[in-house]
């Protein structure tokens, strides 16, 4: 029954190192590959183009954990790239889930890598979610306490990861340097390599929007996921809707001075 589902995963892009990750990551770590096809895969890297030429490759992270990239963050989109987006929270978050108005644009170029690292929960919620673009890589996963518990995934380009609950909280996450880039006994040569990263608000945003709206840290919790049309929601949708609207301006007044 386990070389059954330890086949299975592998056919979907995933290595892991046995039946704890098997059992404990089934739901939290996903790939969907041909996600995009290729025709939007190649819409979306032209209009991303867009923003990643203004940037320079940077060899210096703030906290050392990425080599050989540029980054930026993009809140305004074309209609055919806003329906992707759309579709990427249909498959990657809950009803109940509130985005980050910015998504996170992460290039890498051939020789970038990601060192092992977890996602601080001051910058982003419960799920993460990327689109993989242009070439492919190998994203491990390895359990903070445990380390002989393992996952590879193998990032296609067009494919969709996923990652949720224990697979974000429990887990580091790198991107493979090139001469270590295999998946299983296979070489997976980079080249260069986007990310499209789109996350859920982190609970610690809404805690400090409900004291600036004088609510009690008490009701943080029922509030943290409600979709329902409560006030504290409503206040967090407009002051999302105001920061999209404040940077797709500037992004068009750059673009018009170009």
């Amino acid at each position: 029954m386990l070389d059954k589902g330890y086949k299975l995963l592998q056919h979907a892009g995933k290595r892991l190192s046995g039946p704890a990750v098997l059992s404990r990551l089934r739901d939290s770590a996903v790939v969907r590959p041909g996600f995009l096809s290729a025709v939007e895969e190649e819409m979306l890297s032209r209009e991303l183009e867009l923003e990643l030429r203004r940037r320079h490759y940077e060899y210096g992270h703030w906290d050392a954990a990425i080599h050989g990239f540029r980054e930026t963050g993009k809140a305004c989109w074309t209609a055919a790239s806003r329906a992707i987006l759309q579709r990427v929270q249909a498959a990657a978050f809950g009803p109940n889930q509130t985005l980050l108005s910015s998504v996170h644009l992460l290039d890498l170029e051939p020789r970038g890598y990601i060192k092992p690292h977890v996602d601080s929960v001051k910058f982003c919620g419960d799920t993460i979610a990327g689109l993989s673009l242009l070439s492919p890589s190998v994203m491990r996963l390895v359990h903070t306490q445990e380390p002989g518990e393992w996952l590879e995934l193998l990032l296609e380009p067009g494919s969709l990861y996923i990652l949720r609950g224990s697979a974000r909280y429990d887990f580091s996450q790198e991107i493979l340097r090139d001469e270590e880039s295999y998946f299983g006994d296979r070489p997976v040569a980079q080249g260069r390599h986007i990310s499209v990263i789109c996350g859920s608000l982190p609970g610690i945003h809404i805690y400090f929007l409900n004291i600036i709206y004088h609510t009690t840290p008490s009701n943080k919790v029922p509030f943290l996921w409600n979709s329902s049309p409560s006030f504290n929601l409503s206040f967090i949708v407009k002051i999302q809707g105001f920061i999209l609207l404040l940077l797709c301006s500037l992004d068009m007044l750059f673009l018009a001075q170009m």
